[in-house]
């Protein structure tokens, strides 16, 4: 089938075949996922349609707008109208720095309007994926410095951010059906609770240093489950994910007479997220 190319002013255009159009029910929602391959275009009709709704937010509460925010981008919105208190305004301002692709295109004094406009290509998922692993391992040996040495934890307040940003956007990735639909289940549990456990970290490093021996002893069984859950889930290894669940299990059961109950307490989270994610990651492995 041949197709004329129609020239416009900064690119080129041609026509979609009307039998194809009604296959797949094409409407102007609909994106068309393209993809070279040498001489050859492929196309084929992506299966989520671009989506769009609209929301209220009747209270000037930030957190509260957060949580909003973060579940509309999760779920796959790519045009959002939001009404809410002029007040609440700002609070959406400075979140969507956290919502890659999302940008305010109207405003008025009760109403908002967000719209998907530079959202980075799916195909990145697994190597954002493999970024928060980065940053949260960087993280754990930081604390580790910080309790050991007194180093600067500056950076996990910094990694803080980037780990929030990438879980929207492979959460949202999840929603709109990149990865095997029949592991979505899986994939959003496990990339939860990978950033729940950033979450430990950061609220750990905020913490005075800690001098309790039997919790920095925790902490580097910990390090030592999160580096065996990162090579066994990427290298599909299902031996290494098995070291990793019983190294937090034995953190999780041990009774150590601790000094220092707060950070003891962030540490066991760590090794209660690593546990709990270790289930998904071999749901995602097999």
């Amino acid at each position: 089938m041949r197709r004329k190319v129609i020239k416009q002013r900064d690119s080129f255009t041609m026509t979609l075949p009307m039998p194809w159009v009604k296959q797949h029910a094409v409407d102007k929602h609909l994106e068309i996922d393209v993809e070279m391959e040498g001489e050859h275009l492929l196309m084929s009709a992506s299966a989520v349609p671009s989506k769009q709704g609209k929301v209220s937010i009747p209270i000037d509460n930030e957190a509260f707008v957060r949580y909003v925010l973060n579940n509309a981008y999760r779920s796959g919105y790519d045009r959002l109208e939001i009404e809410l208190p002029p007040k609440a305004h700002k609070y959406v301002e400075a979140h969507l720095s956290r919502l890659l692709g999302w940008k305010i295109v109207q405003r008025s004094a009760n109403r908002l309007v967000l719209e998907n406009l530079a959202e980075p290509r799916a195909e990145r998922f697994e190597s954002l994926l493999r970024r928060n692993f980065y940053v949260l391992q960087e993280s754990l040996q930081t604390l580790q410095s910080y309790w050991d040495k007194g180093v600067s934890v500056e950076s996990i307040e910094i990694g803080a951010e980037e780990v929030s940003t990438t879980d929207n956007f492979l959460r949202r990735c999840i929603s709109k059906r990149v990865v095997d639909s029949s592991k979505t289940h899986f994939y959003w549990q496990f990339i939860s609770t990978i950033s729940w456990a950033y979450r430990a970290v950061l609220f750990a490093s905020r913490e005075p240093r800690t001098n309790d021996w039997q919790v920095q002893a925790m902490l580097s069984k910990v390090i030592t489950s999160f580096k065996d859950l990162h090579t066994g889930f990427f290298e599909k290894n299902l031996a290494r994910i098995s070291q990793s669940f019983e190294t937090s299990r034995a953190v999780l059961r041990s009774k150590p007479k601790i000094k220092d109950a707060r950070s003891y307490h962030y540490v066991m989270e760590m090794a209660r997220m690593l546990n709990l994610s270790c289930s998904p990651g071999v749901g995602i492995c097999v």
